[in-house]
C-alpha cells in the first residue's frame, strides 16, 4: 500500500474542492466510509473511489429521468 493509498480528511478537502465541513458532514453521515484510528480520522483510497462512483452513478440516474 502506498502512501497516497490512505488520505486524511484535509486531502478530502482538496481532491473535492469543498471546505471542512462539508467533509465531516459526509464522513459523519457514512457516505464516505473512513478508518478511526485515536481521534484521527482515514480514508483509504478505495472508499473515496466507491464514493465518487455512486455519485456518479446517481447523477446517471437523475438525467435518465
Amino acid at each position: 500500500m502506498k502512501e497516497n493509498d490512505v488520505l486524511k480528511p484535509q486531502d478530502l478537502e482538496k481532491i473535492l474542492h469543498v471546505g471542512r465541513a462539508a467533509v465531516s458532514k459526509l464522513l459523519n453521515d457514512g457516505k464516505i466510509k473512513h478508518v478511526k484510528i485515536g481521534n484521527s480520522r482515514r480514508i483509504p483510497r478505495q472508499y473515496l473511489d466507491e464514493f465518487l462512483l455512486s455519485q456518479q452513478e446517481e447523477s446517471s440516474e437523475e438525467d435518465a429521468n
